[in-house]
């Protein structure tokens, strides 16, 4: 893992640590860094219910209400739906991803495309939960 990384999850540690017992939600501060290869990308899977703003989000195209593909370009978050539905959530910061993120260290792809249809949120499993 290279040093930007590092610091990186360093940071998002320290920044869990000092929220830890503060009610939700939790204004975030704005040191936290943004990664220096923009438009490359963060993602993970998020298998439970997506509230936002006191609304559960649903796919409008499939009605799924829960296991999402959560992803980080720049400054943007954008939640992506097994059967292939993709939308930008500008509530959704990237402070929140990191926050959310977790230190997920699952597999690595080359590209968002490869991450999508390596987790399977191309499409390809339309209607499926994993949790």
């Amino acid at each position: 893992m290279d040093r930007e990384v590092e610091e990186i999850h360093r940071q998002h540690a320290e920044l869990l640590a000092r929220i830890a017992d503060e009610p939700w939600p939790v204004p975030l501060p704005q040191e936290v860094p943004v990664m220096r290869e923009r438009g490359v990308g963060r993602v993970f899977v998020y298998g439970i219910e997506l509230e936002v703003d006191g609304r559960i989000r649903v796919c409008v195209d499939c009605g799924a209400e829960r296991d999402w593909l959560v992803i980080n370009q720049d400054e943007h978050v954008w939640v992506r739906c097994r059967c292939g539905h993709q939308w930008y959530e500008p509530q959704l910061t990237r402070y929140w991803f990191l926050a959310a993120w977790m230190d997920d260290e699952g597999p690595a792809f080359a590209t968002l495309e490869d991450a999508i249809v390596g987790y399977g949120f191309d499409g390809a499993l339309r209607g499926s939960y994993w949790n």
